[in-house]
């Protein structure tokens, strides 16, 4: 897995970016959006595999027991993941 190291406000440093060892935010943003989108993808693919370690901030805390007591109250209001989608669709 790559390590990304903040070097300053813009630059950022890693040893396996394409064989690249030395790149700023700015070279990022010049990048072809696809590329962009693939290198986003492979940090959020490296930070998804290890949840525990996102700390989550007091108000989302909060906002996931809020949500975490409306359920156990009301186990069956809402809508189920599958009507959602369908909805979406307009199906």
């Amino acid at each position: 897995m790559s390590e990304l190291e903040v070097v300053g406000r813009t630059e950022l440093s890693s040893s396996k970016i394409q064989g690249v060892t030395r790149i700023t935010l700015d070279q990022l943003l010049e990048m072809p959006t696809a590329e962009r989108v693939e290198l986003a993808q492979a940090i959020w693919e490296s930070v998804a595999q290890n949840p525990d370690n996102v700390p989550l901030t007091q108000a989302q805390l909060e906002e996931l027991e809020r949500r975490l007591e409306a359920f156990e109250r009301n186990p069956n209001a809402g809508s189920t993941w599958e009507f959602l989608k369908r909805s979406l669709r307009g199906e």
